[in-house]
């Protein structure tokens, strides 16, 4: 067995001992050792995307889905650059990915020839670690070295701030190996889980001499993981405090009782002004809705603490003190030096909440095609077995604010840059790895910028419906400054911003051989919503700009008038 050959099959054992189970590859010739070696491996299942972009986001969708890295596996020059934007994503949104690139062998390096870039720490500060193997050292790296640093890299993709790592490889001609070899000799033991240490019972702080005091407490819940999410909950439950809850804090199901199913509409509305708390709790990331970080950025008096497994999440600035440490471990460790009995404040927000829901709850289930409506009917259709992938721009945003509760067993969003690019791909992802149906929730510009990924869902995963509300363009502008016809002319804001296409999805969709239904009315959408029939569906509704703009509008109208 030649050297580079070692090297590749070291590198497959050592991913396989970690846990890893999904390699996401695309065509090509240079990765060759890495993708066979990868291919053999009898615990590693591969899937082949054509397009590079497309497969850095399936990727991401895996570990977001599971926690754990999915290993993306390309060949030498521009193909490894197109994994750039998952990679940003997965950085921000503390996603574990890992990338493994074929290259050119240095002394082809800048002479012109074909397929040949720097690939040398490309993705810059955006991954975690980097490091690259030599083709004269392969004989060297492939041994207990090379697993060695292979665990090290693994620990940096998963703990304590999960995100992206990257193995830029030197690769040789010969491509194919010379013959088969084992790699009992190169494999390591398996590895136990990370273990995050807990915070400190000591109050250096500030929080709990806070919480003990505070009258009103108010929690704020961001992009949670499933542990994190049930701490939050008890810990409201023992201080009486409301929750608003973003949609990826898995904190939206009915039996989340202490959570204001309409808390972004209540904020809009003003009620944070009149109601306001004496100490806010933010738990991990910024939330969606943009109503409820405004006040709070507006509102620096008010003490605001964060706890965040990592990073600062504090893009307003109003934060007291930001707690870095592991969130469930931190709200145990915070209860159990807490004496004074629950406040009842949570009581207040919720009679602010049936006052929404009084007005919006029948408003929703309306017989004529609305984008809140929308929303609202893909929260009422999941079922606790779905998994729920919802794009950036209006979707998430309908959701939080007209969506109320779901029972999905998990929503995802790629809310880290909070880009569209990727979503149909990220969906593939997540409906590869998890049990039960997955629903994608998503509009026209964000299924048109990733249309190609269509050609992976026939083919690859028969449990997912794609829901695209069509609007012909990009809807958000309308709640932004440009959208103010005193700032743009119409005809100006329609070719910058609206930017219509003109397309239909449905009949897009026949062509990558995925069945396609129109949906006419909101009884419609519903069924096709509930359909399970074993082959993926797409589903298309069509809707305006200016009409979605003005219902969102008019029902904020009538929450307002409600509460005065």
């Amino acid at each position: 067995m030649n050297p580079q050959d070692r090297t590749a099959l070291a590198i497959a054992a050592t991913l396989a001992a970690t846990g890893v189970r999904h390699v996401v590859a695309s065509p090509g010739s240079r990765h060759t050792p890495l993708l066979l070696a990868l291919d053999n491996h009898p615990d590693l299942s591969v899937s082949v995307h054509h397009d590079e972009r497309s497969a850095g986001f399936v990727a991401l969708g895996i570990g977001k889905a599971t926690g754990i890295p999915a290993v993306l596996v390309c060949t030498s020059g521009s193909a490894v650059s197109h994994y750039f934007p998952a990679v940003v994503e997965a950085d921000l949104a503390t996603t574990p990915m890992i990338i493994v690139s074929a290259d050119r062998p240095h002394e082809l390096w800048g002479r012109g020839a074909p397929q040949t870039i720097n690939q040398r720490e490309i993705f810059g500060s955006t991954v975690r670690a980097y490091s690259s193997i030599d083709p004269d050292r392969v004989g060297e790296t492939a041994n207990t070295n090379l697993v060695s640093w292979l665990m090290s890299h693994w620990r940096f993709a998963v703990s304590p701030t999960p995100g992206p790592v990257h193995l830029n490889v030197e690769l040789r001609e010969p491509l194919l190996p010379a013959d088969s070899g084992a790699i009992d000799d190169v494999a390591p033991s398996p590895i136990d889980s990370v273990v995050s240490s807990a915070i400190q019972p000591t109050d250096g702080t500030g929080l709990v001499s806070a919480l003990q005091t505070c009258e009103r407490p108010l929690l704020v819940a961001g992009r949670l993981t499933r542990e994190d999410s049930r701490a939050v909950q008890a810990f409201a439950e023992y201080l009486g405090a409301p929750v608003f809850a973003d949609p990826q804090s898995g904190l939206r199901s009915p039996k989340d009782t202490n959570t204001i199913r309409y808390a972004d509409v209540l904020a809009g509305a003003g009620v944070l002004d009149h109601s306001a708390p004496d100490l806010v709790l933010r738990c991990g990331p910024i939330p969606t809705s943009k109503p409820i970080w405004t006040w709070l950025g507006n509102h620096p008096e008010v003490p605001q603490y964060v706890i965040t497994a990592s990073g600062i999440h504090d893009p307003m600035g109003s934060a007291a003190v930001v707690v870095t440490s592991p969130i469930a471990d931190t709200l145990v460790a915070t209860q159990t030096r807490l004496s004074r009995p629950s406040r009842d404040f949570v009581t207040t927000w919720a009679h602010h909440d049936q006052l929404a829901a009084a007005v919006l709850d029948g408003e929703l289930r309306t017989a004529a095609i609305t984008e809140p409506a929308i929303a609202a009917t893909v929260a009422a259709t999941c079922t606790a077995a779905d998994s729920l992938v919802v794009a950036s721009s209006m979707p998430i945003r309908d959701l939080d604010s007209w969506g109320s509760q779901w029972n999905a067993k998990r929503t995802i969003a790629n809310r880290g840059a909070n880009g569209i690019d990727g979503t149909v791909s990220t969906a593939i992802g997540v409906a590869m790895v998890t049990d039960g149906h997955t629903v994608l929730y998503m509009g026209d510009t964000a299924a048109l910028h990733d249309i190609g990924a269509l050609a992976a869902v026939a083919r690859l995963v028969p449990d997912l419906t794609i829901l695209v509300v069509n609007n012909n363009g990009g809807g958000i502008f309308h709640h932004l400054a440009q959208g103010d016809p005193s700032t743009l002319d119409s005809d100006q804001f329609e070719r910058l911003y609206g930017a219509p296409h003109g397309l239909s999805f449905a009949s897009t969709a026949s062509a990558f051989g995925v069945n396609s239904i129109t949906a006419v009315s909101m009884a419609d959408l519903s069924e096709a919503l509930s359909l399970r029939t074993g082959a993926p569906l797409l589903i298309e509704v069509n809707t305006t700009r200016a009409g979605a703009a003005a219902e969102r509008e008019r029902l904020r109208g009538l929450v307002r008038a409600t509460l005065t």
